[in-house]
């Protein structure tokens, strides 16, 4: 007579096991960190936002990184390093141009009129 049930056996294992979750940062580096923070803890994540400064030429809130990437376990903190305000002084505009290009533009003429061939 078998009285084995093996249906009814404890099992060792939690029944969610660590399953890792895939983490492509080129699919959030360039979007709002909100919005990122979102979608990573909807996957099952832990979030953690660290901002990090601006360099002035990047947007307010905007993602520049995500870590670790690759296969992550749920339960692994994700973080998200967002850039902060743009330093004061610098309107985010009309500061290309300026102060590039050194030399007078006279150039060196000494092979002006002669054929290169």
């Amino acid at each position: 007579t078998a009285t084995e049930e093996p249906t009814e056996e404890p099992t060792e294992e939690p029944t969610e096991e660590p399953e890792t979750v895939s983490v492509d940062p080129a699919a959030y580096v360039g979007r709002d960190h909100k919005d990122v923070a979102k979608e990573l803890e909807e996957l099952g994540l832990v979030v953690e936002e660290q901002e990090i400064a601006n360099p002035g030429d990047q947007g307010e809130g905007i993602v520049a990184s995500v870590e670790p990437n690759g296969e992550v376990a749920p339960d692994q903190p994700v973080t998200v390093s967002y850039y902060g305000k743009a330093p004061e002084g610098d309107e985010g505009e009309g500061g290309e141009g300026e102060g590039e290009g050194e030399g007078n533009g006279n150039g060196n003429d000494k092979d002006k009129g002669k054929g290169k061939e």
